[in-house]
């Protein structure tokens, strides 16, 4: 898998890849014990996992210049499920950014 994000919560490694639902877990990432925490996370492009600094986890996501970037707050108490659905956040502005033009961006991996 690719464009993976992770993110240490509460102690623990947390682990989820592009257009995967399963989000993993660890406590001991050197050994590579992994357990699923979550799998059904929606299937996503470019997914990202943030801790605040209040110890709340937010769950962002998108991959089209298009379409909305999403996110919505993950709750730690419950294997990090969604507290609610996914909200809109603001859309890519590919001609006032190259990087989120999709053709200018895949030129440049050619």
């Amino acid at each position: 898998n690719y464009e993976p994000t992770d993110a240490v919560i509460n102690g623990s490694l947390y682990w989820l890849a592009n257009s995967t639902s399963a989000l993993y877990r660890t406590d001991d990432p050197i050994n590579g014990k992994w357990e699923i925490a979550n799998p059904s996370l929606p299937e996503v492009g470019d997914p990202d996992l943030f801790v605040d600094t209040d110890g709340r986890v937010y769950f962002y996501y998108g991959l089209s210049n298009k379409d909305y970037i999403k996110g919505v707050e993950l709750d730690v108490k419950n294997n990090l499920s969604p507290k609610g659905k996914s909200v809109n956040l603001f859309k890519g502005n590919p001609s006032k950014h190259g990087w989120e033009n999709v053709l200018l961006h895949t030129a440049h991996i050619i």
